[in-house]
């Protein structure tokens, strides 16, 4: 990790902490439907989830729109924004008690990652290390999946001990702490700005 550009460095370890919260509760969100939401059973899990997928399709104009406008500055404000909404939906599920309210959080949850996830791929793809493309995206592929798997399994835990509200809580936590970790990515995203400001006039 110590190898890699600080750039790529803050993206993945921005990304193992976003995935961890919404792995701590994606994989007991089924049980929690149908135990706490009135209405709640196998149905509304499954149309919870393809709500989630079907808001990935807005990926597309968000994409076209910063390759329109090309620069870190752009990505940069669009990461922050999809990371934060992201990470408000676990807090928002300690409100839930209908399904069209399920349903809600989730289309608000994938909005966010369609929001956020173009800019930092394209982050990603413009800052990664020349000649290490695929150590550089090894790393990220093995943090982000290291980190779903042990939230994952400590979200079962946590829920069986100390209920579902700690859960969400927990991966609320989580998510914010990756989101405020992108933050930091701020003087990179001006820095070709300041190049050129500082640079004498032709």
């Amino acid at each position: 990790m110590l190898a890699i550009n600080p750039v790529i460095r803050i993206l993945v370890i921005s990304d193992l902490f976003v995935l961890a919260g919404i792995g701590l509760f994606s994989p007991i969100l089924a049980i929690f439907i149908s135990d706490q939401i009135e209405g709640g059973d196998a149905q509304v899990a499954g149309f919870a989830s393809a709500i989630y997928f079907l808001m990935w399709v807005f990926q597309i104009p968000v994409g076209k729109y910063l390759d329109r406008n090309h620069g870190d500055r752009d990505d940069f404000w669009f990461l922050v924004s999809g990371a934060f909404i992201t990470s408000l939906v676990p807090f928002l599920y300690l409100f839930v008690s209908l399904p069209w309210h399920v349903y809600l959080l989730q289309a608000l949850m994938g909005l966010g990652r369609a929001i956020d996830l173009p800019p930092w791929y394209a982050l990603f793809t413009r800052r990664i290390d020349k000649s290490r493309e695929g150590f550089d995206w090894s790393i990220e592929n093995v943090s982000a999946g290291l980190g779903l798997a042990a939230t994952g399994a400590l979200g079962g835990t946590i829920a069986k001990w100390y209920g579902f509200e700690a859960v969400f809580i927990f991966a609320g936590v989580l998510s914010i702490v990756g989101s405020l970790i992108l933050l930091t990515l701020h003087k990179y995203a001006y820095e070709k700005e300041r190049k050129d400001a500082a640079k004498p006039p032709a």
